[in-house]
């Protein structure tokens, strides 16, 4: 296997190659966090220049997951024709396009594969709604969300609203139902707790091996 070798996917897809644009921050939105044209140009340029696939970076549907000011959150239907816009790079770059981060809205999701992406990437949402796609195939009015974090420390709250997720997925794993309104200092007390048992589950594993 090559750097350059297709890769076939079960469903008889082909991706020219193995060279793939990882999520990351770009922080290229403008002033109201709607993606910009600049946007565009960069994610041209990548799609243009040989990549396998190609991954958005770093586009936030809640301000308050947001990592850096100069995000996207294309969190309502305001600005929606530049996200189009964004996605719409897979017409020239001829290879399968995702794009993810933290979308939760049917429409958004639809408005991304309209554009021309392949794939609609979610995680935040699935936290919540594990079934959220069979839900979207019988009704539009399904948008998971978080309860406000309105803390006054913001690191913290940014903290507690990516505990909130695990705790989420921590409760789908034991067989429970989500509850996004969950505290938020719970989810964080758990994750301390759950951090230090695993933390010495693996000083433990590794003075053994």
């Amino acid at each position: 296997m090559t750097l350059f070798d297709p890769l076939v996917l079960p469903n008889g897809a082909v991706i020219p190659n193995r060279p793939c644009k990882g999520a990351r921050e770009e922080d290229m939105s403008i002033y109201d966090h709607a993606s910009s044209a600049a946007h565009c140009r960069l994610y041209r340029s990548w799609a243009e220049g040989g990549l396998g696939l190609v991954l958005s970076g770093n586009v936030m549907i809640d301000r308050r997951a947001l990592t850096g000011p100069g995000g996207v959150i294309p969190e309502n239907d305001e600005h929606l024709d530049r996200f189009c816009a964004w996605a719409r790079i897979v017409a020239t770059a001829r290879v399968p396009l995702m794009v993810t981060g933290g979308i939760c809205r049917r429409e958004v999701a639809q408005c991304v594969l309209a554009g021309g992406a392949s794939m609609v990437g979610m995680a935040s949402a699935l936290a919540i709604e594990p079934d959220l796609p069979k839900r979207w195939q019988q009704t539009d009015d399904v948008n998971p969300e978080f309860r406000p974090i309105t803390w006054r420390r913001k690191v913290m709250a940014a903290r507690a609203n990516m505990t909130s997720i695990k705790y989420q997925m921590r409760t789908t794993s034991l067989g429970k139902m989500t509850n996004p309104n969950a505290s938020p200092l719970l989810a964080l007390n758990i994750e301390r707790l759950d951090m230090a048992k695993r933390t010495r589950q693996h000083r433990r594993w590794m003075a053994a091996n």
